[in-house]
């Protein structure tokens, strides 16, 4: 599932707006994610501020009560992930969210403008 890594993209850790955990445990969405990780999310995202746009590969449409999403596998450091971009947002172009099955913050112990690649799957 994860394999064949194609290039990478860096950009900078920054604070969300604390939307992300309330939107990955939401089961539409955590069912979804979890088929795409083959584990269970971590509830909550990490925002990045990419350097340059990406293109998305996937996306999951909506239905009445819950909206689509642009998403990409990927990989941070060596975890799986995914680059989210949900159709309704209020953040700026160049910012993504990662979904992931892990607390990405503790793990890497990444800080506000720490700057990450991002490895992009096909």
């Amino acid at each position: 599932m994860f394999a064949n890594q194609i290039m990478f993209i860096k950009g900078k850790v920054l604070d969300g707006l604390g939307k992300g955990k309330n939107f990955v445990k939401i089961p539409f969405y955590n069912f979804l994610f979890s088929q795409l990780l083959l584990a269970n999310p971590f509830p909550g995202t990490l925002n990045i501020a990419l350097q340059e746009s990406i293109q998305f590969k996937h996306f999951i449409r909506g239905n009445a009560h819950h909206g689509g999403l642009w998403y990409r596998r990927a990989f941070l450091f060596n975890i799986p992930i995914l680059i989210i971009r949900p159709f309704k947002t209020t953040h700026l172009k160049n910012i993504v969210e990662i979904v992931s099955s892990w607390h990405l913050r503790t793990l890497f112990n990444l800080k506000n403008n720490n700057e990450v690649s991002l490895f992009l799957l096909e």
